[in-house]
């Protein structure tokens, strides 16, 4: 009879022991996991994968942690403790995006584990998992079944009447550490633990496998509230640097010319460029301005490195080029002059390469100086592209007195010249190949359109299209300067805002300007047009609507044409104003009228015509 109650006694003292050290073991994986996946959406997001890696490591030394490993929301494994590699079996565990879930895993003999997974962010950032070595439970419950079922024996030797108090006196502290585990799981790390003094106590009065799951307990308590801790002052850290670095950026954008068409006024060619940096700050610039009449000056520079210091470096090369470019220094001079500048106190031995073109738009001269950067490409419309010759010069910064060399040739009305930095050049795609400049010379002879800004686009998109997707390796900088030759044909778009008519004064004092018309004759381009964009704006569209006008304006066999186009509601200007009666006086004539009337004296022809859902205004004026 003894020996029955003996079996059934220790079988049960066996199977509760290894209940709860089960329970206890998955209450740690659990709390274990929740802590991690709690703190480690941040990380994800800002792809700090370095720290959740340290994470995982420091969690290893954890009692009973046999391994950790985290997949993304791909299902790709991005950090784990294994080595060298995840095994397969634990791939493939069933996960929850709502629950943490706990599955049994054999990885080979005596590796039988535990694996807790989490949700990150429901989910979207992937699962931890957190393996258990079941192993220490199977091993920790013989022993305290052996040492129990010793002392039911010795008790039910000694007193029946013992045996319930021996029985709560073993319980008691798995008991205590089970609602430990419970609340540790709970607990979200930003207060201390509530039940730190009752693990506390427990170390000193428990021996054995009790004791050592106590204080690995209270170790454990501790270090995940040191690495929350760290990891929120890590995470405030980079977001101050990256609200810093937006600052940066809009300061360092705000240098480079963004205003297009740049030179209203200058009919003879156009200009569109464009700087995307590889990180919040880069090293590329550009930047352009006219040094007189007739003369613009064009520059496209790359400082070496990357990040903060390039950005600073481009800043001082920037201010230091527009600076220098006004004292009306040949360009090989200027480049020496601004070598030297930059030579002095650079400790950190930085340099940039750049290349710098002066045009005259009234002969199509280019002037151009090369610092040891790409070569431009030179566009035309009826031959392939063709890249501008080697001049002597290095990357300035390098070494004082170095020697520059000028070079020069005549753009023809029609051309377009490419300046760029290599990140164009060098961008890459997943498969690791450089798009290289036998691609955009591939890529400018299927070009037909060799306007600035549609051109710019076209290649950036096709530089976009050939990384598939892919990170900007480098600085991506394009300037491309189209000469459009003295006395060509004026083209301008505007919107239907009273603002923009100062556009198209500057475009008709520049065409006059070309074709040295008469002031009588630019005085009546410039009253018919404003008139009409007046008339188009006022009447054309209804209130807060969006529009677009566009104006074109040339000279051909001793007529001035112009051409009106705009995408209101049918509106014939010539036909819907007032009858004007010009020898009335004004309170007699009344308002409206006036302007068209003049416009119908002052050219000798005027139409309209509804084409393609827009109003096409058309005027002829002989200019003799």
């Amino acid at each position: 009879m003894f020996a029955v109650v003996l079996t059934i006694t220790v079988s049960l003292s066996i199977w509760s022991v290894y209940a709860n050290l089960l329970r206890e073991c998955e209450n740690k994986g659990r709390a274990i996991a929740q802590g991690i996946s709690r703190t480690s959406d941040e990380l994800l997001v800002n792809r700090d994968l370095a720290t959740v890696q340290a994470t995982l490591d420091e969690s290893l030394t954890l009692e009973g942690v046999a391994y950790l490993f985290l997949n993304n929301g791909q299902g790709e494994t991005v950090c784990h403790t294994f080595v060298p590699q995840v095994p397969g079996q634990v791939l493939d565990l069933p996960v929850s995006p709502t629950s943490i879930t706990a599955t049994r895993v054999d990885l080979g003999p005596e590796q039988r584990r535990l694996d807790i997974s989490a949700p990150i962010m429901a989910g979207v950032g992937g699962y931890i998992h957190v393996g258990m070595d079941l192993e220490k439970v199977y091993a920790a419950a013989l022993r305290e079944a052996a040492l129990q079922g010793g002392a039911i024996v010795l008790i039910f030797v000694l007193s029946l009447g013992l045996v319930s108090l021996a029985v709560r006196r073993i319980t008691g502290p798995i008991t205590v550490l089970t609602d430990c585990a419970r609340a540790l799981s709970q607990h979200d790390f930003a207060t201390d633990f509530p039940k730190r003094g009752e693990l506390a106590r427990l170390v000193p009065r428990s021996a054995g496998e009790i004791g050592t799951l106590a204080e690995s307990f209270l170790h454990m308590e501790g270090t995940i509230q040191q690495s929350v801790l760290h990891l929120r002052q890590t995470t405030a850290a980079k977001e101050r640097i990256e609200g810093e670095l937006q600052v940066a950026r809009h300061i360092q954008m705000s240098i480079v010319p963004k205003k297009f068409p740049a030179f209203l006024q200058l009919p003879q060619m156009d200009i569109y460029a464009t700087l995307e940096p590889s990180r919040e700050v880069g090293g590329d610039l550009y930047d352009f301005f006219q040094l007189d009449d007739e003369r613009i000056f064009a520059v496209v520079g790359d400082v070496s490195g990357k990040g903060v210091p390039a950005a600073l470096f481009m800043a001082v090369t920037q201010t230091l080029i527009k600076a220098t470019a006004r004292q009306g220094l040949g360009l090989a001079e200027l480049m020496s002059r601004l070598n030297d500048e930059l030579c002095e106190n650079n400790e950190a031995s930085m340099f940039v390469t750049l290349f710098v073109v002066i045009l005259n738009v009234n002969t199509g001269q280019v002037e151009f100086s090369n610092g040891g950067h790409n070569l431009p490409f030179l566009l035309s419309p009826n031959k392939g592209p063709e890249q501008l010759p080697h001049t002597r010069g290095m990357g300035l910064g390098v070494a004082e007195g170095v020697p520059f060399q000028t070079s020069s040739f005549t753009m023809q009305p029609g051309q377009a010249l490419v300046l760029y930095t290599d990140g164009i050049s060098e961008a890459h795609n997943p498969a690791s190949e450089l798009y290289t400049e036998s691609r955009m010379r591939k890529f400018f002879a299927g070009q037909s359109d060799l306007r600035p800004r549609p051109l710019v686009e076209s290649l950036l998109a096709e530089v976009r299209a050939f990384e598939a997707g892919g990170p900007q390796a480098d600085d991506i900088t394009a300037l491309v300067l189209t000469y459009l030759g003295a006395g060509g044909p004026v083209v301008r778009e505007v919107t239907n805002s009273m603002e923009e008519l100062d556009k198209l004064a500057a475009a008709v004092e520049g065409f006059a300007a070309s074709f040295h018309l008469s002031p009588s004759v630019a005085n009546a381009l410039q009253l018919a047009i404003e008139e009409l964009f007046t008339n188009a704006v006022s009447y054309g569209y209804a209130e807060g609507q969006t529009g677009k006008l566009c104006l074109s304006m040339d000279l051909k066999d001793g007529w001035i044409e112009v051409e009106l186009v705009d995408d209101a509601r049918p509106f014939n200007p010539l036909e819907e104003g007032p009858p004007v009666n010009a020898e009335a006086s004004l309170e007699e004539r009344g308002i409206g009228g006036l302007g068209i009337h003049l416009t119908r004296k002052l050219f000798d022809e005027l139409a309209y015509q509804r084409r393609d859902h827009e109003n096409v205004i058309r005027l002829r004026k002989k200019t003799g």
